[in-house]
C-alpha cells in the first residue's frame, strides 16, 4: 500500500463519519506551535499520515518547519495548510486525494516571515468559512479526570490569533463557531482494523 493510498482510506474514513447529521461541520487538526503541542493533534496527523514521521529528513528541516500544518476536513473536501518546506514531505500523501485544496506559499513569499504567518491565519479562516460546528480532539486532565474546555483552545496561538480585526473573521474563534471535542469520534475509527493497522499488527506478531 503506497502513503497516498493509506492516507486516501483514512481521510476517507473520517468523511464518512462527517457525513452523520449529529456530526460537526469540519474536523480541525493544528500542529506544533500553533496549538501549544497538541498531542491529540499529534495523534490525528500520525491517523493520516502512518508512516510521515519515520520518512522526514528531520536532519534537514527543524521540527516547527515539518509541524507547520493545519488541516480541515469536511465530508466532502480536506483543506490543507502547509509552508514550501515541508509540502515536499506531505506531497506523496496528498497528492490526488479528491476534493484537496492546498494552502501553501511559494518558496520566496515563504521568505517574508510576516507575510507568511498572515497567509496562515488568513487559509485558517478561509478553510472554516460556512462551518458552524467544529471538531477539534481535544482533553484537559484535572483532579477528576480529563474533560474538553473550549476555552483551553482559544490559549493556542493561531486561534487567539483568529480573534484579531485584521483578519475579519467575526471574533473569538469558540464564539464563532461552535466548538466541540471529536476525541470519541476519532476514537472509534482508531480502534477499527484497517489495511495499515493490520500491517502493523501483522509486523509485530513476526518480529515477536
Amino acid at each position: 500500500m503506497t502513503p497516498f493510498d493509506a492516507t486516501r482510506l483514512r481521510v476517507s474514513a473520517i468523511q464518512a463519519l462527517l457525513c452523520s447529521q449529529t456530526a460537526p461541520d469540519a474536523l480541525v487538526c493544528i500542529l506544533g506551535l500553533d496549538s501549544r503541542y497538541s498531542s491529540e493533534a499529534e495523534e490525528l496527523f500520525c491517523f493520516l499520515f502512518p508512516s510521515i514521521r519515520k520518512a522526514e529528513p528531520s536532519a534537514q528541516l527543524d521540527d516547527d518547519i515539518i509541524d507547520d500544518v493545519v488541516i480541515a476536513i469536511k465530508s466532502d473536501s480536506i483543506h490543507i495548510y502547509c509552508n514550501p518546506l515541508n509540502y515536499r514531505l506531505l506531497l506523496p500523501y496528498i497528492c490526488g486525494l479528491s476534493g484537496l485544496i492546498v494552502h501553501c506559499l511559494s518558496d520566496i513569499e515563504y521568505e517574508d516571515c510576516d507575510f507568511a504567518e498572515e497567509f496562515k491565519i488568513n487559509s485558517f479562516v478561509r478553510m472554516l468559512q460556512g462551518c458552524n460546528e467544529i471538531g477539534i480532539p481535544h482533553r484537559v486532565a484535572n483532579h477528576h479526570g480529563t474533560h474538553f474546555d473550549k476555552f483551553d483552545i482559544e490559549k493556542w496561538p493561531l486561534i487567539q490569533a483568529y480573534a484579531m480585526d485584521d483578519f475579519r473573521s467575526g471574533g473569538f474563534f469558540t464564539l464563532v463557531h461552535h466548538v466541540v471535542d471529536c476525541s470519541s469520534l476519532l476514537s472509534s475509527i482508531y480502534g477499527q482494523l484497517d489495511p495499515i493497522s493490520m500491517k502493523k499488527l501483522l509486523s509485530t506478531v513476526c518480529l515477536n
